[in-house]
C-alpha cells in the first residue's frame, strides 16, 4: 500500500484548532466524486461531510498530535481514497446514519505520514 506523505502543515498547533477553518478547506471537496483505484468504488462528497468531519463528537474530545493529523490530513483527501485499500462492509447500528447510510458503509485502510521536526 502507497504512503502518502502530507506536504506541508497549514493548521499550526495542537491545542485551540481552527474546526471552523478546517471546515471551510473541506468544503472545496463538495460535489466531488472520487474514485477509489482498487475497487473502483465511487465515494461522493456531499454537503454534510465537512459539519461530520469537524464537529463530530470524537473530534470535539481530540486534542495534541491527534486534532493537529485530523486537521490537517484534509489536504490529502482525495488521495486518501483513491489509494485505499482493505475493504469490508459495517452494518448501520446508528440511528444518526439511517439518511445516507439506511443498511451500512464499506470502510477500507489507508496510510499516510506527517513531517515532523525532529
Amino acid at each position: 500500500m502507497e504512503r502518502i506523505v502530507l506536504p506541508k502543515i497549514i493548521f499550526k498547533g495542537r491545542q485551540n484548532i481552527p474546526w471552523n477553518d478546517v471546515e471551510k478547506y473541506l468544503k472545496r471537496y463538495y460535489g466531488m466524486v472520487l474514485v477509489n483505484k482498487s475497487y473502483n468504488d465511487k465515494i461522493r462528497i456531499n454537503a454534510s461531510f465537512a459539519d461530520e468531519y469537524t464537529q463530530s463528537r470524537y473530534t470535539k474530545h481530540l486534542k495534541g498530535g491527534l486534532a493537529k493529523v485530523k486537521a490537517n490530513i484534509v489536504q490529502i483527501l482525495p488521495q486518501l481514497v483513491e489509494g485505499a485499500e482493505n475493504r469490508r462492509w459495517i452494518e448501520n447500528k446508528a440511528e444518526k446514519h439511517s439518511g445516507n447510510a439506511y443498511y451500512g458503509w464499506y470502510r477500507y485502510d489507508t496510510f499516510f505520514s506527517v513531517p515532523t521536526k525532529a
